[in-house]
């Protein structure tokens, strides 16, 4: 009997973590055959396996089998290190920074030339493999554009997706369709903000708060389950750059509090939203990211790059790839991804020991 320890158990998945040739996640999640559940769309288990199946990237998770009987089982790799658990010297930063950056937009400018959109990027859905690559994990919820049907199983759009203060400004205002990468491109943002806030130790003022949603926790299939990452909980974060605690309304007001009110120039197309005319929202100017933040040059480019009101002003993920690229000198990744390497190491190391320390080393409970 091999070792294995159940991680967490939801309305309709169970995350195992399980050793065979070496560890392994295994996401068992019962839905019909098709994955298609009306009362939890979009997530779709189905869609999940089959694009994963044919994604391959260095920075998107790896589906190792996928299999199903009565039950969708999909066996993946075990990614280690969750991302807000990356401590770096000071120093480091910035490097470690734009290191994810690269890789988050390495996987989503790759998903989103094959007409998938994931939907769903933040904090708990990027991890760090045992070599030191980000890599985003859980397509449940993903937009497969290519697929033929071009919906989400109704006919349209599900237009509740994504995760508190990630979701897109457009997603706030009753759209019946919208542009699925560009919300990618946001969240991604909104992600990376509060990922440099972590880095250089910013916090919160007391008093004030932050629903970081689900950060750590990774929805499969309608269900709160702990990433592939392993971290073993959700807790919410307290360096979001928005603050999602009081819905839509109180998210989109502290959206236009950083990035200004919408304008005709800003955000054309925000006046045609459905419920775009049904509040009115105090004119606010557009704040300083760098200021803000206390974020370098490097950093800032990349999130005023994507962290736009007019969807269609985002920088595309392979043009903000390149502006992570630009002025580097080969090898300048070499020591993060080895701080990362080490520091991922350290915790599959601590899970092969903690699944030994349950059941012995010969799998066997002792």
């Amino acid at each position: 009997m091999s070792a294995t320890r159940l991680l967490a158990s939801g309305i309709q998945a169970d995350v195992y973590l399980t050793r065979r040739a070496a560890l392994v996640v295994v996401k068992v999640v019962h839905a019909p055959a098709d994955g298609d559940d009306p009362r939890l769309r979009p997530h779709n288990v189905a869609r999940e396996a089959r694009l994963l199946g044919r994604l391959r990237h260095p920075n998107v998770v790896t589906l190792l089998d996928y299999s199903y009987t009565t039950e969708h089982r999909l066996t993946l790799e075990v990614l280690p290190l969750p991302l807000f658990d990356i401590a770096v010297p000071l120093a480091m930063s910035e490097s470690a920074f734009m290191f994810v950056a690269r890789g988050l937009f390495s996987a989503l400018g790759f998903l989103h030339a094959e007409g998938v959109a994931h939907r769903d990027i933040k904090p708990g859905n990027i991890c760090i493999s045992a070599e030191g690559e980000p890599k985003l994990i859980d397509l449940a919820t993903a937009w497969d554009g290519g697929d033929g049907k071009g919906d989400d199983g109704g006919g349209g759009m599900v237009c509740q997706v994504g995760t508190g203060p990630y979701r897109a400004p457009e997603l706030l205002f009753g759209p019946v369709t919208y542009d699925a990468a560009a919300l990618d491109l946001w969240a991604a943002g909104a992600t990376l903000a509060e990922l440099y806030r972590h880095l250089t130790g910013w916090r919160r003022a007391p008093g004030s708060r932050s629903d970081g949603g689900s950060s750590h926790v990774s929805s499969l299939s309608g269900s709160e389950s702990p990433p592939l990452s392993l971290d073993g909980g959700a807790r919410s974060s307290d360096v979001a750059l928005f603050d999602a605690t009081y819905g839509d309304l109180g998210l989109a007001g502290s959206i236009f509090s950083v990035l200004g009110t919408p304008t005709a120039e800003s955000s054309p197309s925000f006046f045609s939203l459905p419920d775009a005319g049904k509040i009115h929202f105090n004119p606010q100017p557009q704040q300083d990211l760098s200021t803000l933040l206390g974020a370098p040059e490097g950093p800032t480019r990349v999130l005023e790059a994507v962290l736009r009101l007019e969807p269609a002003q985002r920088a595309s993920a392979q043009s903000v790839v390149q502006m992570v690229k630009e002025g580097k000198a080969d090898g300048w990744d070499r020591e993060v991804r080895a701080e990362l390497r080490r520091l991922a190491r350290e915790r599959m190391g601590e899970l092969e020991r903690s699944l030994e320390g349950e059941f012995g080393s010969d799998g066997q409970a002792p």
